[in-house]
């Protein structure tokens, strides 16, 4: 049974890019989450005080918003690369049976 070079040859190219560990983004937005939790919890005990800078509530805001909004960026982006590489594995497999029908077109 032999198969076409440039057959093999993508499939193999394939294969090793399939192999790499896909990036995971799940530390960076649980720890942008967390941050964000924090930082809410002590707005409650901010909300109390007396006698603050006049900052410190909107530096709090922006704390809260920012990291909430970058945790939220990274979730939508690790769904995307998951997706990504879903598709790629998806495609590696089609190659396989485009190469078995050449082979054995009854099957």
């Amino acid at each position: 049974m032999a198969i076409r070079v440039s057959d093999w040859r993508r499939i193999k190219a394939n294969l090793s890019r399939a192999a790499e560990p896909a990036p995971d983004f799940s530390g960076v937005y649980y720890a942008l989450f967390g941050f964000s939790g924090s930082t809410l919890l002590s707005a409650i005990s901010i909300a109390l005080a007396r006698g603050l800078p006049a900052w410190v509530v909107p530096l709090h805001v922006c704390f809260i918003v920012f990291s909430s909004l970058g945790g939220w960026v990274m979730v939508r982006l690790n769904k995307h690369v998951r997706k990504f590489r879903q598709s790629s594995v998806t495609g590696i497999l089609a190659d396989i049976k485009e190469i078995d029908r050449t082979f054995e077109p009854d099957k």
